[in-house]
């Protein structure tokens, strides 16, 4: 059916694609909310801290994202996943420890890197968890490199990497996208639209107003939809990442 654009002044309900969500067991539900709600408290408390000076360097919650973290999580569990400097509540919906990651944001030898790694570093590889970066774009191709494995050493295996719609204009996404279609590697590039590259409306940067659709340029299949409903991100991740895993077969 015909899209809205998530860069105007719509919500992101009144302009997503209707998909018919899973229906999902009430524990399954229940269990989601409660790790959406931790994610939700623990950015609360770090941001608190930030604010006031316990955590040097730059912090980015993911406050507003624990739809799209948890419901990407429960339908791609065991594949591998990269994504951006805002990236703790995906660590969290993949199982990371609560406490050790937040020592690890307050630089703690007790984190999970030692305190060395920090907000936007996070990294649990036995839990596929294979790195946030602060480069702007720099996950996407590590994902790539994940799915090209996953591919020659038929694991079975999707990499699902994130980013922010300020990303889509790096010259290194576009690279991925062709080399990622012509491969037809086992990989879900998932856009967060959260409409603002840091502080600067979308609107104002971007020439098309769809993001999705530069997947469509590189003979790729894209869909816009609702990243705040958990049973949405749910389905949607759960049929993507079989058809990018029967694509690369």
């Amino acid at each position: 059916m015909p899209t809205k654009s998530l860069t105007t002044d719509l919500l992101p309900s009144e302009a997503a694609t209707a998909i018919q969500a899973e229906q999902l067991p009430v524990e399954t539900l229940k269990e989601m909310y409660h790790v959406m709600l931790l994610i939700r408290r623990m950015e609360e408390s770090l941001l608190q801290m930030a604010e006031s000076g316990q955590i040097g360097g730059a912090m980015h919650t993911a406050i507003g994202h624990e739809g799209a973290g948890v419901g990407a999580a429960y339908a791609t569990m065991g594949d591998y996943v990269t994504c951006t400097y805002r990236g703790h509540h995906h660590g969290i919906a993949r199982g990371m420890d609560v406490k050790r990651a937040m020592a690890e944001v307050l630089g703690r030898a007790d984190g999970f890197a030692g305190g060395k790694g920090g907000s936007m570093h996070f990294y649990a590889p036995d839990l596929g968890m294979m790195g946030a970066n602060g480069i702007v774009g720099a996950q996407v191709p590590q994902a790539a490199g994940l799915a090209l494995a996953s591919q020659l050493r038929k694991e079975g295996k999707v990499a699902i990497t994130f980013f922010g719609e300020g990303a889509v204009f790096q010259g290194v996404m576009h690279e991925t996208f062709n080399i990622a279609s012509k491969w037809k590697l086992p990989i879900i590039f998932y856009c967060e639209n959260n409409r603002y590259s840091e502080m600067t409306p979308t609107n104002r940067t971007s020439s098309i107003d769809e993001i999705y659709t530069f997947a469509h340029t590189y003979g790729m299949k894209g869909i816009q939809i609702d990243g705040n409903d958990v049973e949405v991100v749910y389905t949607c991740l759960l049929y993507t990442s079989d058809a990018a895993d029967e694509r690369s077969s």
